[in-house]
Order: C-alpha cells, then sequence, then structure tokens
C-alpha cells in the first residue's frame, strides 16, 4: 500500500508557554463521545516535543462532542459557550492552573450533528518528570460537565542521542503559513485525540519530530513504518525510506492508507536510523479501526487489545451471561458501534471490551476506582428494585432518565385521587437550567410512563395532563 512522501521542515525552538483554541471537523461517529447523567464524555490525549536538553513542549488535545453541547438561539443563530480548567500537578502538587472559554456558533441547530467534533489544544512547557494533566470542561449553557485525569511522563532527550517525540495522529494535516495554534513546523495539524480511523477517516495521518540527527557530507537517514495488530503481527510492513539529512532536527509527517485493515486495535511503529551515528530509534502509537462492514462478516471482528487494570481482571473472571447482563444495563449510555462491536465479540473479547468500555469512561484514570462505573450500577441495581414491572427496572422511562441523567435534584409523587391517575414529577435543577419529567401509571400497574419533558430531544407535550384522567 502505498503512503504519502514524508515532508521535512527545519525545527524552530518552541517558546510558547500555554495556547488554546478550537476548531470543528466532520469525524466519524464512532468516536463521537456520548452525554450521559449531565457528564460530558470528551476524549483527551497528550504528546511531548523536546525544545532544549532541560525543558519539552507538551501538548493536551481534546475532542468534544459537538451536539453533546446546549446551543441557545442568539441574534445569528445558535451558540454553545463552554470553559476549561486544565491544572499540571507533579507528586499531588498543583504546578500551574490555566482557564478560558470557547464558543461554537451554529446558523440552525440542523447544522449540529453527532459527527461533529470541537478539537482544542493546550501547551505547556515541562521539565522531565511524571505529571497528572486534570482537565474539567463546563458547559456554560446548561449543567453539563466533564472530567478527565491524563498521565504525562515527560522524558529527556540528550544532545548527543538520536531522539523521536511522541507521535501525535491527527484527523487533518495541512502545510499552513497562519502559525495558528495547531501549526508545526509549518504544518497545521488537526489532532484526533480519540485514535479512532476507519470508514469516516481512511488515512492513517501522524506528525513526529527527529533530534540529533549527525550532519555530514552526504549524510542521510532512514524512517520506517510498521502496523501491528492486536496479536502483534505485522499487518503492515514498509521499506526503510532513505532521507538526506538538511539539519539536525526534522520533521516527518505522514498518511499510511488503512483502508484494508479490519476492526480492532492496532500499533503504529516508526523507526529511525542515523546512518553517520549508526544510532537507532523507535517510537509506537496505539489507534483504533471501526468499519460498518465488518459488523457483517464477524469473524473478521479483532477483539479488543487493552492494557490491563483492575477492571479488566475482574471481567476475567465473569462468564458470558453475566457480561451480557451488565452491558445490557448499559445499553442506554453505549453508542450504536459499540453495540455492535459488543454483538461481534466472543467470550474472552467481550471480558477485554467491558473493560475498555468503563475505563474509558472514567472520569480519574490514575486511580484505581472507576467512579462513573460504580455510580451508574448502583443506579441500574435501585432501577431494578424499584421500577421493575412488565419490563425490568433499567428499561423502565424511570430507569432510563435515572440512568442518562442521574439521580434528580427532587421528585414530587401526586397519589391516586378520584378520577385521576397517579403520577410523578422529576426536577433536574442544574440540567438545561431546570429540568422537569413527567411520568403517568397510564395502566394502572404500577409502570410509570413519560408523558412529557421540558429537556431537549425527549418527549415534549404541553397537554400531558390529558393522561391523568381515568376514562370510564
Amino acid at each position: 500500500m502505498k503512503y504519502r512522501s514524508r515532508l521535512k521542515y527545519i525545527l524552530k525552538t518552541a517558546s510558547t508557554v500555554v495556547l488554546f483554541t478550537t476548531v470543528i471537523t466532520n469525524s466519524l461517529s464512532a468516536q463521537t463521545p456520548v452525554v450521559t447523567d449531565s457528564v460530558l464524555q470528551f476524549s483527551a490525549d497528550v504528546a511531548q516535543f523536546r525544545i532544549n536538553d532541560s525543558l519539552s513542549l507538551g501538548e493536551v488535545y481534546f475532542a468534544i462532542p459537538r451536539h453533546g453541547l446546549n446551543f441557545i438561539e442568539s441574534e445569528n443563530g445558535f451558540r454553545a459557550r463552554y470553559s476549561f480548567e486544565v491544572t499540571v500537578s507533579r507528586k499531588n502538587k498543583i504546578i500551574t492552573t490555566e482557564n478560558w472559554t470557547a464558543t461554537s456558533f451554529a446558523a440552525l441547530r440542523e447544522d449540529i450533528k453527532a459527527t461533529q467534533s470541537l478539537f482544542n489544544v493546550a501547551k505547556f512547557q515541562f521539565k522531565p518528570g511524571s505529571y497528572v494533566i486534570h482537565t474539567k470542561i463546563n458547559d456554560l449553557n446548561s449543567a453539563v460537565h466533564g472530567e478527565k485525569k491524563v498521565p504525562l511522563k515527560i522524558r529527556g532527550v540528550p544532545a548527543d542521542s538520536l531522539g523521536l517525540s511522541d507521535i501525535e495522529l491527527a484527523t487533518e494535516i495541512t502545510r499552513d503559513t497562519t502559525q495558528s495554534v495547531f501549526h508545526h513546523n509549518g504544518y497545521r495539524v488537526i489532532p484526533n485525540p480519540g485514535r479512532l480511523f476507519g470508514d469516516g477517516l481512511i488515512i492513517l495521518r501522524f506528525y513526529l519530530e527527529i533530534y540529533n540527527l549527525a550532519l555530514a557530507e552526504n549524510a542521510f537517514y532512514t524512517v520506517q513504518y510498521r502496523i501491528f495488530d492486536s496479536d502483534n503481527s505485522v499487518v503492515k510492513n514498509f521499506s526503510p525510506r532513505r532521507r538526506k539529512t538538511v539539519a539536525t532536527n526534522l520533521v516527518d509527517v505522514g498518511g499510511i492508507n488503512i483502508v484494508t485493515l479490519h476492526t480492532g486495535v492496532y500499533t503504529l511503529q516508526v523507526t529511525v536510523r542515523d546512518k553517520i551515528s549508526g544510532q537507532k530509534v523507535l517510537k509506537e502509537q496505539i489507534f483504533y479501526v471501526y468499519r460498518e462492514r465488518d459488523m457483517k462478516d464477524r469473524e473478521k471482528v479483532i477483539a479488543q487489545h487493552i492494557p490491563k487494570n483492575m477492571l479488566f481482571k475482574l471481567y476475567n473472571s465473569y462468564d458470558l451471561q453475566k457480561l451480557d447482563a451488565e452491558f445490557e444495563s448499559a445499553g442506554w449510555i453505549a453508542t450504536r458501534v459499540e453495540k455492535e462491536i459488543y454483538k461481534s465479540l466472543d467470550l474472552v473479547g467481550k471480558q477485554q471490551f467491558m473493560g475498555q468500555f468503563w475505563y474509558d469512561r472514567d472520569p480519574d484514570s490514575t486511580t484505581v476506582r472507576n467512579e462513573f462505573r460504580e455510580e451508574y450500577l448502583a443506579r441500574a441495581e435501585y432501577a431494578r428494585q424499584n421500577f421493575g414491572g412488565f419490563k425490568k427496572g433499567w428499561k423502565s422511562d424511570r430507569g432510563r432518565i435515572l440512568l442518562m441523567y442521574g439521580t434528580p435534584s427532587e421528585i414530587e409523587r401526586f397519589p391516586s385521587e378520584q378520577g385521576l391517575r397517579t403520577y410523578q414529577i422529576w426536577h433536574y435543577y442544574e440540567f438545561e437550567g431546570g429540568a422537569v419529567f413527567v411520568f403517568v401509571d397510564t395502566h394502572d400497574w404500577g409502570d410509570y410512563s413519560l408523558v412529557h419533558s421540558t429537556a431537549r430531544d425527549e418527549l415534549h407535550d404541553e397537554e400531558w395532563e390529558r393522561w391523568l384522567t381515568i376514562q370510564p
């Protein structure tokens, strides 16, 4: 498979301490996180680039689901406003905190699509060491919010050693002279924090920097690219390409066609060898592929291969029935793609998948506990015990609202009176400026149905009170 020519550009010394901005890009629907329980499930990733022997540029990338923000009507259409708070800490001590706000405009509501992501980046200077990046994102038009902690280990690159930056995966790379926040040595690199490629992104685009090449007459170096699947088997192997060494620090920009790769987890490996010094260095980056066609040919679906933590060990003890039951209860927060992939996996694949499913939603991946999972399953159990009837508790209307939006701020309960049915009104005071959900026991069976809500994208019926009347 052919790949784009790698372009080289002499590096400039980075001088920016903190930068941030936003850009909208259409990408895979599978990559778009979902909003549940007023929690914004955004993607985040980090990469580091050398400044000098003692400093590195650390970049933090974000992908926010545009449709998950609350757009309110404004003079020229609809506007969403959201804020960032990024805290950098080391050894439980806060080093710095940066805050900023961003805005997204849409002429029509129809212009806000599930396939759109808002990409953002913040840049910091680091000395070598281990750090934690804690990010909070708040929708300023509603109570929707999200938090995520990402570890970042800064490794210094000595001046006498061949070195590579991290591999930054991208949704788009173009030549750039605007010096925008996405600018990298002559290129505009729009990040792909979710690392997901496939039907919407068939080119694996990436950017990395090469440091400390030896300069001499007729000096050259080679770059080789390989892709491994989850079994560590080579699925793409390109011959080393020879490059002329025109500077000690260079850039490598690539795009590999991955249209033949099936759904699964892969690793991109880049190896650089300096002919003059004889030094060799390599860097790897995990990425994911999802293809709709694989769902029609389940034998081709590659089970997820992911790092282990306590949750993965827990699911290794689950049988198929227990796994299916838990994933079924999580149906309200699972994406369509996740549901299709889960159905395609065997026992081992489902065990690994469930660990990754909750890991992706963990607001703090630096700790052992997964608070999001614990809270969600606790609500699912409450729904099972209290909302059961002809449906499983979590499948009922009240169960769905409880699992998707969390525990209500207040519940008004109205018992049956002469000629009127029993009903409940759930209030969420911090959601969308105050949302209401009305449930009526429409059949007098104790199985309450949602008949009206003021929440966006929920059933809306201004004449809901007609459901209260018991017809003779």
